[in-house]
């Protein structure tokens, strides 16, 4: 599994969650990442695929789409999302 592999090799995985929709790339299964032990970072990606570079949008766009994946209003909390912008990034 693709998990295991990231997970074996230390890969860290960027998440762009406002890129990724505006391009309709799809939705990353961010938790199940975590879950695994992945270490994800949220980012912005560049301009020609978002419309601006607001970090506190992203985290809250990506623990938006986690809590809607899942629906589970519990599942993502704001710690995640900012520690995914900071030490895990």
């Amino acid at each position: 599994e693709e998990r295991s592999i990231l997970k074996q090799h230390d890969v860290r995985v960027a998440h762009n969650p406002i890129s990724n929709l505006k391009l309709g790339s799809g939705i990353a299964d961010v938790v199940s990442l975590l879950d695994a032990g992945i270490k994800v970072g949220v980012a912005t990606d560049g301009v020609a695929s978002n419309n601006n570079f607001d970090m506190f949008e992203e985290m809250r766009t990506a623990a938006l789409l986690q809590k809607g994946i899942y629906k589970d209003a519990t599942k993502f909390p704001a710690q995640t999302a900012l520690a995914m912008a900071t030490r895990m990034g």
